[in-house]
């Protein structure tokens, strides 16, 4: 059958009311929250603001944050260790259970941390490759509404608006949030978002809260990025940094997640935490824009990929009780719980058209092509797991935790070919750690983690295309310190050993284990925050990734993982200038070591910096504070590839300015 277009007129115009219902409706409440605000007297304020995004000088370590638009750090959602914990399955929303199935929009959560190391310690049930952990925006206290408008990069240009406002005297409250982005990755490259959140909080008694949240982000003309695979052990001619794929080529898809959160003290040393959620991601129209084996002379075998219409839906959850023992300086931590999980999702079905050759970075219209969608495979996947831990603290002196969970793991695979197979496991999963406190101010850690991770999903360029992996065993051991010499100056440096199943290509092009992975590493963080206005954050990542095949695969496999950099070095600093309040520079350079590229290793990307550059200028708008945000990203236009798949390249993106406007009431 012909690939359905969702743009014909019915499509465009019933989308088009959706968005514009949704933005009514969140505009409304906002609207209401500005109108108490006028008619109230102003607040009362610690000085902090709703839109403050300086990562630099809320950054307690160099590992990882995120505050609405900016980022700092060594590891992101993506890469902790040289593995992705959100493909791993280890988000959290306020530190419970969430088994996340798309991107989660700006407006519903305030930032995300990195939870690696010393600052996974507090968490009953870590991860072995680390925690996301998304905070939701509050919805209680003073009314509040924040508006940012973005310019750039490019033609880029985007607009935020966010408000909360109290009821029933302050024991509840309603927090709404709207986003549109008409972006620009690359020049050329461009997509469209839009984000809604609405966050309810109900406070009845001093230790007892329950939230209800709601939040969804939609993806529309989104152009689909080339992706260059070369031949040998030579990169592609470097072109320019500019998309050069079709008009037509574009994605939609839409991520929705809402949950029920509460939190509440029960008799005496008693708590009870619960959190309930769902979430979807659905993907109406996706491509994979291909030129393969790229010649030296710029040339390559063009190839479009296409899926039919994919949708997965999770609904997930975490419930722990927790009860405390105190005897003089020893307190102790028990808690039992139950972690759940219920995945429906299908995959395959795609089609490909060859249209044959090309020059690679070269914009080449050509006509829709027509593709004949297969029939679809499901996939569910059940997990439960019951949890208990025993975390004993010696204050200021000692701190021990264990932690037990058995877990029952259910995949089946519906396949209209091959029929129905399982993949069932219920394995014991553990972690333990012990963190000494030898004198004021020096801590002293190790600990050890056995998970059951997901293995994320087949490339493009693989015969079992979108295909999940499925969950693996995983491990980590790691040993640090962290050390605080002087007031406002932190050291953290650790070492660990994380080790998981190795995906690669097998001689029949599927996509498949092939062997085992192993990343040993130091990891280290300096944070100075001096009194005179000066904020250094300096992180480095020294790694050996190293891979062992299984004696049946490919010989051609080398011992270094695709895509994984043994060094990555990064400093960021700003300063506030005393004679000029408000003012401050700031800056972040990062270093890349090489990155291998092909199965033998023979191929790599030479090693890498970048640096960005800005500034921000505070000042009074009327009675309202406001920012002026100014940045440059990577402002010496470094040129270099992505390593997205074997052999598989996409250029880094060019030079570009930015800059928002933001005014909180």
């Amino acid at each position: 059958m012909r690939a359905r277009r969702t743009d014909e007129p019915e499509a465009m115009f019933d989308l088009a009311r959706r968005h514009v219902v949704r933005a009514l409706l969140v505009i409304a409440l906002v609207w209401r929250i500005g109108f108490a605000i006028a008619v109230a007297e102003p607040p009362k304020t610690d000085g902090s603001k709703p839109t403050d995004t300086d990562v630099i000088k809320s950054a307690e370590d160099a590992f990882g944050l995120s505050i609405g638009t900016e980022s700092l750090g060594l590891y992101t959602e993506d890469s902790v260790r040289g593995f992705s914990p959100l493909i791993a399955g280890n988000a959290r929303i306020d530190g419970l259970y969430f088994d996340r199935q798309g991107p989660i929009p700006n407006r519903l959560v305030n930032d995300r941390r990195i939870r690696v190391g010393l600052s996974a310690l507090g968490f009953p049930w870590p991860a072995p490759t680390g925690i996301v952990d998304y905070w939701l925006r509050q919805a209680t206290g003073n009314a509040a509404l924040s508006s940012i408008f973005y310019r750039g990069p490019f033609d880029a240009w985007a607009i935020n608006l966010d408000g909360h406002i109290p009821i029933a005297g302050g024991r509840a409250g309603l927090a709404a949030g709207l986003a549109y982005r008409d972006d620009e990755v690359r020049p050329g490259q461009t997509q469209r978002i839009a984000g809604y959140a609405l966050i309810s909080e109900w406070t009845p008694t001093s230790n007892m809260s329950v939230r209800v949240f709601w939040g969804r982000r939609d993806l529309t003309d989104a152009k689909t990025m080339p992706t260059v695979y070369s031949v040998g052990n030579s990169l592609p001619t470097r072109i320019d940094a500019r998309y050069f794929g079709q008009a037509w080529a574009e994605g939609r898809s839409y991520s929705e997640h809402y949950g029920l959160l509460a939190d509440a003290g029960i008799f005496a040393n008693w708590s009870v935490k619960v959190g309930i959620f769902r979430s979807t991601s659905d993907v109406s129209r996706s491509y994979a824009d291909l030129y393969l084996d790229a010649q030296a002379d710029g040339t390559a075998q063009h190839v479009f990929v296409a899926d039919p219409h994919h949708r997965a839906a999770s609904t997930s959850g975490e419930l722990h009780v927790s009860r405390v023992f105190s005897v003089a300086k020893l307190e102790q931590q028990i808690s039992a719980g139950i972690r759940a999980r219920d995945v429906r999702d299908t995959f395959g079905g795609s089609d490909e058209v060859d249209v044959g050759r090309a020059i690679i970075g070269r914009a080449e219209p050509l006509a829709p092509a027509t593709f004949v969608f297969g029939p679809v495979t499901a996939d569910h996947v059940n997990q439960w797991a019951g949890c208990f831990s025993d975390i004993i603290r010696w204050r200021d002196r000692a701190e021990t935790t264990i932690g037990v969970q058995k877990t029952t793991y259910d995949r089946q695979i519906d396949d209209p070919v091959r029929g129905i197979s399982r993949h069932p496991e219920a394995p014991w999963l553990y972690n333990a750690s012990l963190a000494l406190l030898p004198w004021p101010g020096l801590t002293v850690y190790a600990a050890l983690t056995r998970g059951l991770e997901d293995s994320g999903v087949a490339p493009a360029s693989s015969t079992n295309r979108g295909e999940s992996l499925g969950a693996s065993i995983t491990y980590q051991h790691e040993a640090g310190i962290r050390f605080l010499p002087l007031s406002g100056v932190s050291l953290v440096a650790a070492a660990f050993e994380v080790r998981k199943p190795y995906f690669d290509f097998s001689d029949n092009g599927s996509f498949v284990e092939v062997g085992n992975e192993r990343h040993k590493g130091i990891e280290l963080s300096v944070i100075w925050k001096a009194s005179k206005g000066l904020n250094v954050v300096a992180g480095a990542l020294l790694m050996s990734p190293h891979v062992s095949i299984h004696a049946a695969e490919s010989a051609q496999v080398g011992t270094a993982p695709i895509g994984q950099t043994g060094r990555v070095v990064q400093l960021s600093m700003d300063y506030h200038f005393a004679a000029h309040p408000g003012l401050s520079l700031d800056g972040t350079f990062t270093h890349l070591g090489a990155i291998p590229a092909s199965q033998d290793n023979r191929l790599k990307v030479p090693p890498s910096a970048t640096l960005d550059i800005g500034g921000r200028y505070e000042f009074n708008f009327g009675r309202f504070p406001a920012t002026l945000r100014l940045q440059l990203l990577n402002a010496t236009n470094t040129f270099t590839w992505y390593v997205v798949d074997t052999n598989g390249f996409q250029p880094l993106e060019p030079r570009r300015a930015l800059a928002y406007l933001s005014l909180d009431m």
